[in-house]
């Protein structure tokens, strides 16, 4: 369906085009760029499986404090080894083979090796 507008300055009459005209620009370009990290986020958290013994970046919500994270690290058994960029990232080792999962059920959203996450998180 075509439909025909006229403009004031030129006097021409331009076809008005479909939907996909009306959008702003980063419409356009936003799904590709959210597939775009999602798939790099996914290869770094494929990547980055914590090993015991080995440091480890805990993130927690990141309405979290400092206090917060070092609870829930000494409540999985660890110490603070390190600070991230916020106060809810932190660096520990794991002790023990259930490490990850003691800080996940304390509340952890993510354990990760803190060598592959060290450029992105700042640690």
């Amino acid at each position: 369906m075509n439909l025909f507008i006229s403009t004031r300055q030129s006097r021409t009459v331009q076809p008005l085009t479909d939907g996909a005209a009306r959008l702003p620009v980063w419409h356009r370009w936003a799904p590709a760029v959210l597939l775009t990290l999602g798939l790099a986020l996914s290869g770094l958290l494929a990547s980055a499986t914590p090993q015991n013994g080995h440091a480890v970046a805990v993130i927690l919500p990141p309405w979290n404090s400092f206090a917060d994270a070092a609870t829930t690290v000494a409540a999985a058994g660890g110490t603070i080894k390190g600070t991230g960029l916020w106060d809810s990232i932190v660096t520990t080792s794991l002790e023990g083979p259930d490490g990850a999962e003691r800080l996940r059920h304390n509340g952890a959203w993510l354990v990760i090796d803190a060598a592959a996450a060290r450029g992105c998180l700042t640690l």
